[in-house]
């Protein structure tokens, strides 16, 4: 009958367990609803910041000669990049 009984309290004590994990982790997820929502209103862009991308004329990348490097440009380019990670 003890161990009836200790298994019974144990059971009861996980669920409790989850119960409160599972609690804490939706306030946790509307928390983070709230915060991504905040963040989207505040980092959007105007409107009229908007429109003026769309109106803007962009070239072909060929012309803006992004396959012409020189090879020490991109030596540092490396350099700076295995220095900084």
């Amino acid at each position: 009958m003890m161990r009836i009984c200790q298994t019974l309290s144990i059971f009861c004590g996980l669920g409790m367990h989850n119960c409160q994990l599972h609690k804490n982790t939706e306030r946790l997820l509307v928390q983070l609803t709230v915060t991504m929502e905040s963040l989207l209103f505040i980092a959007s862009p105007d409107p009229f910041e908007t429109e003026a991308l769309f109106v803007r004329i962009y070239y072909h990348t060929d012309s803006y000669n992004t396959l012409k490097f020189s090879t020490p440009l991109c030596q540092l380019t490396c350099a700076v990049f295995l220095a900084t990670t």
